[in-house]
């Protein structure tokens, strides 16, 4: 399916919804669950995190550019260059600010917003530099990691290869 022909909007979003007095939030792994057999797929055999805290979600987090509110997939230029995920830092608990006590902490946040402090959500740019490689592990498989792109396909690359420059990086919408 084309998005452009289609209009397809990204179904990797958190949303929450109130029914009846309680939030139900809607996850970007929410829409798999009918085709994952096994819950260990969101967890990389290599993340040191893996099995130790029962409140973290797995080891990916989403290119938050492309997660809220459902973003119109055409305006992305070049899908197959276009990061969506990548792997969540290691030692998740202790980072500075995440408090897993706080319901609104980052703690809970599944993507990387790679737009703050500078960045536009709304034009699809990132901050420059980038500031958000603290949240992604970056060198986790032998000095790089794996990213998934917005095509479907994954690929092991170093960091200094996604964010070349502010006008070619791999985390931007363009």
């Amino acid at each position: 399916m084309e998005p452009r022909d289609y209009d397809v909007r990204s179904g990797l979003r958190r949303e929450a919804a109130d029914h009846g007095g309680s939030i139900v939030q809607h996850i970007w792994f929410s829409g798999l669950n009918p085709y994952v057999k096994n819950e260990q797929i969101r967890w990389c055999p290599s993340d040191q995190d893996r099995g130790g805290d029962p409140d973290l979600w797995g080891s990916y987090l989403m290119n938050g550019l492309l997660t809220v509110g459902g973003r119109p997939m055409h305006i992305v230029e070049k899908p197959s260059e276009t990061i969506l995920m990548g792997e969540r830092a290691t030692n998740w608990r202790n980072m500075a600010g995440h408090d897993p006590s706080d319901d609104h902490s980052p703690y809970y946040d599944l993507c990387y917003d790679c737009w703050l402090p500078d960045g536009s959500w709304s034009a699809g740019t990132v901050t420059w530099p980038p500031v958000f490689e603290a949240r992604l592990d970056t060198t986790r498989h032998n000095g790089g990691a794996n990213y998934g792109f917005l095509d479907g396909h994954a690929k092991w690359m170093r960091w200094n290869e996604t964010v070349k420059s502010h006008a070619n990086n791999l985390h931007d919408l363009h």
